[in-house]
């Protein structure tokens, strides 16, 4: 989490750069090295209030007649608003301290759980598996996340912060979208997948031809051949 906050105070959107002997960015650095060795006190004095005092949580039914949750704080006279989209298998309760820490620096924050993650619906009966007809659904989760919920309460600058398959979203969205966000972070980002010594070409066929063999054999996408939980 760490990371990603910092990445932000270095390169809001790789755009806008820090100088890495600015005194805020010290000030910054230090505070959280110290949080870090008084953890366990700021998770129950600090973080852990803010969550249950704060931190607002609902959930919209989208197309498909799925329940996708989501999550948001609202800040007084905000300089910006700022959506999570989170990686794979992450829900928004594992962005707590990074939402905590970027309405410290003045901005309003929504993270939404995709769909097949935290506590938004699941496709399949085994709970366990990540699964979506289309990538796109993703993509059309986010946009009326945004639409119906964080647009009607922030109309100033919007920004994006995703991480790891919420890279991939978010990239997506942007390709789809290229106005609705000022700025954009990807942090480690899943813009490819890594095929070993498979020439990509070939692994792609692959991923099809036993993608095309399942929907044959059976109605619940099963996992990838070698692979399990």
């Amino acid at each position: 989490m760490k990371c990603i906050y910092l990445l932000l105070l270095l390169s809001v959107g790789v755009c806008v750069s820090v100088p890495a002997e600015s005194k805020e960015y010290n000030h910054e650095l230090s505070e959280l090295n110290q949080r870090e060795s008084t953890y366990s006190t700021f998770l129950a004095d600090t973080l852990s209030p803010f969550w249950q005092t704060k931190v607002n949580k609902g959930h919209f039914v989208n197309r498909q007649q799925l329940n996708i949750h989501y999550a948001y704080v609202k800040v007084a006279d905000a300089q910006g608003a700022i959506v999570i989209s989170p990686g794979r298998v992450e829900g928004y309760e594992k962005y707590q301290e990074l939402v905590y820490d970027f309405t410290q620096q003045g901005y309003s924050v929504f993270v939404i759980d995709h769909q097949g993650q935290g506590l938004s619906s699941r496709r399949l009966t085994n709970k366990e598996k990540g699964y979506v007809e289309d990538f796109d659904d993703y993509v059309m989760d986010l946009d009326q996340f945004i639409t119906d919920i964080v647009k009607p309460m922030h109309q100033g600058k919007l920004y994006l912060v995703s991480h790891s398959m919420g890279g991939a979203i978010g990239l997506r969205y942007v390709q789809q979208h290229p106005n609705q966000f000022n700025k954009a972070v990807f942090s480690s980002p899943m813009w490819g997948l890594n095929s070993g010594a498979i020439p990509k070409p070939i692994a792609k066929g692959i991923f099809n031809v036993v993608n095309w063999f399942t929907t044959l054999v059976t109605d619940q996408s099963p996992y990838f051949f070698g692979a399990r939980l």
